[in-house]
């Protein structure tokens, strides 16, 4: 387990998980926004908490991304198949992946770490 620090940090709400508690808002790919720009000038890898309490529709993106269920369960369709996953396994999803993501609740406290796709190529190249 991570140090009481950490694991603290990570069981709080983040604000997009409580302006889901109060308005129930219909989903938002905010993170098809923030991954534009510059986001690979310097770095290679976003590590972010997975916003609970909201489904995720089906959808794919361009890079790698590495999901760690932290604590509790996640559960993913993923290519058509059903995926659950629990407390400290991993799902690695390759670029253009079709997946979507049911609700998780309070215990689920997932870590998404985005990669870059060129990133993976160059280390596997080391």
């Amino acid at each position: 387990m991570l140090d009481a620090k950490v694991h603290e940090q990570l069981l709080v709400h983040t604000d997009k998980e409580l302006e889901v508690l109060e308005n129930k808002p219909d989903f938002s790919p905010v993170f098809f926004k923030r991954l534009e720009g510059d986001f690979y000038r310097d770095r290679h890898m976003l590590i972010e908490k997975h916003t609970r309490f909201i489904a995720v529709p089906m959808h794919s993106h361009d890079f790698i991304e590495l999901v760690y269920v932290y604590s509790g369960k996640m559960r993913q369709v993923v290519n058509g198949k059903s995926v659950e996953l629990k407390a400290g396994e991993l799902l690695l999803l390759n670029q253009y992946a079709q997946h979507e993501i049911e609700v998780t609740g309070e215990d689920d406290i997932i870590i998404n770490f985005i990669i870059e796709a060129d990133y993976i190529a160059r280390l596997i190249s080391l």
